[in-house]
């Protein structure tokens, strides 16, 4: 790698390889179209997603092409994540406000918010967009209030008639630019332009859906879980535009590569670990708002079995100590790797009373049933519910998992598996698996002497045992508000009601 860095949090500040190709050829593209536009809204900003996809066999192929990553970085002078979001960002020219402002008074929420809604919102205006057919069907068998919306995306925009003469228009720039960049590694080929044109038309009529939809139901504050999409990255530009506040409140674990660059008003993050991470990325801390995690709040955590059930079911001894492994969809390598230190542990540990837990995620490909014949080793199936086990087990492994989170919360403690995972734009992006690593979440564990020496101290020394109790707590407190009896809805509510507040 041509920079060395220190790991971070949920990734690392300074970039490799991969973002330095990546990041340097999206400034690239977003310089060289920046004349395609609609709505005085660039247009290769909607395409970031998608295009980060393109070029991906591209950057594989120059991944280890130091002479073309050392010139690409000298070119455009990125070299930390906070240059990538300052110069990325390009936020459009800002509308004073929208015409009948002081009508404007409904929210538009993703429609995976609407347990907050119906919780904290049912006596407001709300707004809730179904990105496709199973979201709203799943909003129609849920009894909504009379002054909920339900917005079906695909459905405006298969309504929204976008002129003919300004397609025409944008075709003439783009023709125009593609001749200019006729010698460029990424635009200068036919299979590029043929993307360009499929992906404008459709990031026009998302534009021009979004902008009927906040025009139409007076959309005067906006909450969205992920602006990296093509739908949150036209929702926070038509914000910026429309002098709106876009609300990021993730609910799943984010890294740079679904964040970066953000256009967001302001960040209702988890807990301290998330908004020093944000702040090393070059967010205002005046936008980051702590508020804690919807998700975890309402989810259902109550498990539907005893302790006692689970043993009987999985054939545990009832004074064996249970140790709960949660798959993730890594490559089955990654996979076998832990699975050997996990046998070798329970091969190795035969007179204490430990048995080891499987429970893949639903998206893990692997196959666990050669693990079985180990007779301390359980698999449960993907559609096993978590919180029964989770409930019910003493610890639990991961490598980076939100179960992580969810095992401290229930006062479980955690253990860290560190194996060597192979480089992965989307599943292993500049450190981001040696997040819970960083937070000190639990003893971390590089191979299977160390699972093995890990185990036995658990279940010999108490001292250690607490030590690795408090040791998640530390971590959960740092992840998440510390419990004062706000609930994360409550300070959702209220940040919310201080943003709208602000704006007026």
């Amino acid at each position: 790698m041509l920079l060395k860095c220190g790991i971070k949090m949920y990734g690392k500040e300074t970039l490799n390889n991969h973002q330095i190709i990546k990041y340097g050829l999206t400034k690239e593209f977003f310089q060289a179209f920046h004349l395609l536009k609609y709505l005085d809204i660039e247009l290769p900003l909607i395409m970031h997603r998608k295009y980060s996809i393109y070029i991906q066999p591209f950057i594989n192929k120059q991944l280890y092409n130091l002479e073309y990553i050392k010139n690409l970085q000298k070119k455009h002078q990125l070299k930390s994540i906070a240059d990538v979001q300052k110069e990325l960002a390009r936020n459009p020219r800002s509308i004073i406000d929208l015409e009948n402002k002081n009508k404007r008074t409904a929210i538009l929420l993703d429609c995976s918010l609407v347990k907050f809604a119906l919780d904290k919102l049912k006596n407001r205006q709300v707004v809730l967009i179904a990105k496709n057919k199973k979201e709203a069907m799943g909003l129609q068998k849920i009894k909504l209030p009379k002054n909920f919306k339900v917005v079906n995306l695909k459905g405006v925009i298969s309504k929204q008639a976008v002129p003919s003469e300004k397609l025409v228009n944008l075709f003439k720039i783009l023709s125009k630019i593609i001749r200019l960049h006729s010698g460029h590694e990424i635009f200068g080929k036919k299979s590029f332009n043929n993307w360009l044109i499929k992906n404008l038309i459709y990031s026009v009529n998302l534009l021009s859906a979004f902008d009927f939809i906040i025009r139409t139901y007076g959309i005067k504050a906006i909450m969205d879980i992920n602006e990296y999409t093509e739908k949150g990255t036209a929702l926070a530009l038509l914000a910026k535009k429309y002098n709106i506040p876009y609300i990021n409140i993730p609910q799943d674990l984010i890294a740079d590569l679904s964040l970066i660059p953000s256009r967001a008003s302001y960040y209702f993050v988890w807990g301290e670990n998330y908004k020093k991470w944000l702040v090393k990325r070059g967010i205002d801390p005046k936008s980051i708002k702590i508020t804690g995690n919807l998700r975890f709040e309402y989810q259902d955590t109550k498990p539907h079995i005893t302790r006692e059930k689970l043993l009987y079911d999985l054939k545990i001894p009832p004074d064996h100590q249970i140790f709960l492994f949660t798959t993730q969809s890594l490559p089955e390598k990654v996979n076998k790797i832990v699975m050997n230190w996990i046998i070798y542990t329970a091969s190795s540990v035969k007179n204490l009373p430990v048995t080891f837990v499987i429970k893949p995620h639903p998206g893990d490909k692997s196959n666990y049933q050669m693990y079985l014949e180990n007779k301390r080793v359980r698999l449960l199936s993907k559609q096993y519910p978590l919180y029964d086990i989770l409930n019910n087990c003493d610890f639990v492994l991961t490598i980076s998992s939100t179960t992580a989170i969810e095992a401290a919360l229930l006062n479980k403690r955690i253990i860290v598996l560190q194996p060597n995972i192979p480089y992965m734009q989307a599943r292993n992006t500049n450190a981001f698996h040696s997040h819970l690593v960083q937070a000190a979440a639990g003893p971390a564990i590089y191979n299977r002497k160390q699972l093995k020496e890990c185990v036995e101290k658990i279940l010999k020394d108490e001292k250690y045992r607490i030590n690795t109790y408090y040791q998640g707590q530390k971590f959960l407190s740092n992840t998440l508000p510390v419990k004062d009896g706000r609930t994360p809805s409550k300070m959702v509510l209220n940040a919310m009601d201080e943003v709208i507040n602000k704006k007026k």
